[in-house]
């Protein structure tokens, strides 16, 4: 832990940082707070107007950022993660890829 997080908010603990838990000021003050696992594909998103309710977005689905107006898929945020989830995720993706015919190629 950072002095100068320590010293920005006095409000909040290591442990309670540390755990993910939010105090009652902390949530007046943010709209939305993203966890985004790194070992395995999951990107968890707590939104303020949704009574801080987990919505968690995997590989194929797009994650919104109501905060900031951004819509990503989660593909783009783990493009260069390498884990087990990312790696299978792409490899199926290469091989659907592979078996289709490219509308490219087709004549139009």
């Amino acid at each position: 832990m950072s002095a100068s997080f320590k010293d920005q908010d006095p409000l909040i603990t290591e442990e309670e940082y540390l755990k993910g838990e939010l105090t009652s000021e902390i949530k007046h003050e943010y709209q939305e707070y993203v966890l985004i696992e790194q070992d395995f594909v999951d990107v968890e998103v707590c939104r303020r107007s949704e009574g801080w309710v987990s919505n968690h977005y995997f590989m194929g689905d797009e994650v919104t950022f109501e905060s900031i107006g951004l819509t990503v898929p989660v593909e783009e945020i783990y493009a260069r993660v390498e884990n087990e989830d990312v790696r299978l995720y792409f490899e199926e993706k290469q091989a659907v890829l592979a078996e289709s015919p490219s509308e490219l190629s087709s004549p139009g």
